[in-house]
């Protein structure tokens, strides 16, 4: 049997993803009725609260739902001869969602593709209301992925060769783009070689004495005259042109940046 009539839905506080231990149904201020199966947003747009998410810009404006959790709930009756046992099963919860029957939890998913079935079988009396419940975690509550340092490498790989070869790993084809790290990308130093100009006008030169300390990681003491504020981050090239790397001017050195697995420096 699909359960598909008497469904309403509303939103609560968004919380931390598994949610609270007991149902917090009655934190609902507003229930109306929902389509089974949906989804929140199509309910949203069914009800007039919100434009339609798939037109133009629209999505935006939609921004809040994901910053909410939403139940959805409905009430059942089973009549069961005493040898006879009934399941529940759900195709698919979109993507954080903790089942109840009446007030108990009784599943937990955390996967929008993987079905699961529920025994409701003892979980009421014989031929009295069971109350289903289910309560949708918004992105907002969702944990939170870590990933090492490795994961976090970004690479840039031209189209071609992933066209040509799409099963090597980026890190053997691609240029080392960066780093992703808070939600910032931080730029490579070989993008930014590669690049150099994009990033800055900011160039200064140094002379063979100079360069040759650059290289080795080694900051310079003091710094030469410039004309840029304390803290500019410069591109330094040596005589012939040629990019040594960035440096960041302090009050009593340029500090290099170039990156110490480069340079061997300490």
């Amino acid at each position: 049997m699909l359960i598909q009539s008497a469904w309403e839905f509303g939103s609560v506080d968004s919380q931390p993803w598994p949610g609270p231990e007991a149902p917090d149904l009655a934190a609902v201020t507003a229930w109306r009725p929902a389509t089974v199966p949906g989804q929140v947003h199509s309910d949203l747009l069914a009800h007039g609260m919100i434009p339609d998410p798939f037109v133009g810009a629209n999505l935006r404006a939609c921004a809040w739902v994901d910053a909410l959790d939403w139940w959805y709930r409905t009430t059942l009756t089973l009549d069961l001869a005493p040898a006879q046992r009934t399941f529940i099963t759900f195709h698919g919860l979109d993507t954080y969602a903790a089942v109840f029957v009446n007030q108990r939890c009784v599943l937990r998913s955390t996967g929008m593709f993987a079905p699961h079935t529920v025994e409701l079988t003892g979980l009421a009396p014989p031929a009295a209301a069971i109350e289903l419940a289910v309560r949708l975690t918004g992105p907002a509550g969702w944990p939170r992925q870590h990933h090492s340092r490795r994961e976090r490498l970004l690479f840039a790989v031209p189209e071609r060769l992933i066209a040509l070869f799409g099963d090597v790993p980026h890190a053997a084809a691609g240029l080392l783009a960066g780093q992703e790290l808070d939600g910032q990308i931080i730029p490579s130093h070989e993008l930014i070689t590669r690049f150099a100009a994009a990033f800055t006008d900011a160039r200064v030169p140094l002379d063979e004495a100079q360069a040759a300390l650059w290289r080795q990681g080694r900051d310079l003491r003091p710094a030469p005259e410039t004309g840029y504020p304390v803290g500019a981050v410069l591109l330094l090239h040596d005589e012939r042109g040629r990019f040594l790397g960035r440096g960041r001017l302090l009050g009593d050195r340029l500090r290099n940046l170039l990156p110490r697995r480069i340079t061997g420096a300490p």
